[in-house]
């Protein structure tokens, strides 16, 4: 199928502006009592059913900063629980499900689990693993059941089984590892490197670690994919973005059985490198984009829902597979000097000094 192609992004100069003044006020509010404005995040992720958030800064104090609702007397919408110090800058950060465990890959190769309170305010270091060596940093993470995945600059994904405190190294790709997801339950591990390829493999058989099971090119030669995001509901599915700031969708079980994934959709969406995809844990038929050009997407393929619609099997197909995805899309586009976002039910909280309330669509200062 022929790839669509669509230019949905802000411009460049309103970008500048909103930087410069994002920047301004960074500076004028910085603190010691606030590191987030002091530090730069680079990631962010709610607590499992709470309004406490985590974020992992970057230097000159690295950091990660836990944050909770509020109380009366304060003047911002959201405070600092508890402050742990970090030996380099994170590149990435996942939270474990259903455990209080987030897990940290950093710069100098390896990973930092650490156990968050928020009874006793506290953030304290739970395990470190050395995942890449020889310079190599530890770029991505993706956690599955009692297990994490790292991926490392070096083309290597290590596995690390919390159950036996053991690592192994599960693929090596021909490049440095940007980004990593799981399809199919955790059956099938997708990865996407410097070089625009993203590697599909199949960690339940031991040569994995030699061939992928699938390969599949960016559109543009060596645009390095650098966001993965699986559908929460339809694991065969999968959101990537690249530097160039396109996003593609892909069918990991292709249009039918007999046939190897492929992808369905390409769009322009930013000027700048896609930086993470989420797909809304709920209301999967939203997407959430943010690029190093400082925009958040907010995708809203709602209307496309049942586009795909089968009469002869009454199978409703994903709005994001269909050819009628760019004609019934909506999107709102935001401007802020943001670096990741998180999505959790109606809230997504973003890397800047603010936190977006879906449903009212207000924006609170952090």
């Amino acid at each position: 199928m022929a790839a669509a192609l669509m230019k949905h992004s802000p411009h460049a100069s309103s970008y500048g502006d909103s930087a410069g003044n994002a920047a301004q006020r960074l500076m004028h509010n910085a603190t010691e009592s606030s590191l987030l404005i002091a530090n730069r995040p680079t990631r962010i992720s709610f607590l499992s059913s709470t309004s406490s958030f985590l974020t992992a800064c970057l230097g000159p104090q690295p950091s990660l900063i836990l944050h909770g609702p509020s109380t009366p007397d304060d003047d911002e919408a959201f405070r600092q629980l508890a402050h742990a110090k970090l030996p380099a800058d994170p590149n990435d950060m996942v939270a474990m499900a259903n455990q209080p465990y987030f897990v940290v890959p950093l710069v100098n190769g390896s990973v930092h689990v650490v156990q968050l309170d928020e009874n006793e305010k506290g953030i304290q270091l739970f395990h470190r693993i050395v995942t890449h060596e020889g310079g190599a940093e530890a770029t991505c993470v993706s956690s599955l059941d009692n297990s994490i995945l790292v991926g490392g600059s070096d083309g290597k994904i290590v596995m690390i089984d919390g159950v036996k405190n053991e690592s192994r190294v599960i693929a090596k790709s021909g490049a440095g590892i940007e980004c990593i997801a799981t399809l199919g339950g955790g059956a099938v591990v997708a990865s996407g490197n410097m070089s625009g390829t993203i590697n599909l493999w199949d960690i339940r058989t031991p040569s994995s670690a030699i061939t992928p099971q699938y390969t599949l090119s960016a559109k543009v030669f060596g645009d390095s994919c650098t966001a993965l995001a699986t559908h929460p509901a339809q694991t065969n599915i999968l959101g990537a973005g690249y530097e160039s700031g396109s996003v593609s969708f892909i069918d990991a079980r292709g249009s039918n059985r007999d046939q190897p994934p492929e992808t369905r959709n390409t769009f322009g969406l930013a000027n700048g490198a896609i930086t993470k995809m989420a797909f809304h844990p709920i209301l999967s038929d939203n997407l959430f984009a943010s690029s190093i050009d400082g925009s958040l997407v907010h995708w809203d393929a709602t209307a496309n829902s049942y586009a795909g619609l089968s009469t002869n099997t009454l199978v409703r197909l994903s709005p994001w597979l269909t050819p009628t995805l760019e004609s019934s899309s909506v999107f709102n586009v935001d401007l802020w000097s943001l670096s990741f976002f998180s999505p959790s039910h109606g809230r997504v909280s973003i890397g800047s000094e603010f936190v977006l309330d879906q449903r009212r669509c207000n924006r609170r200062r952090v």
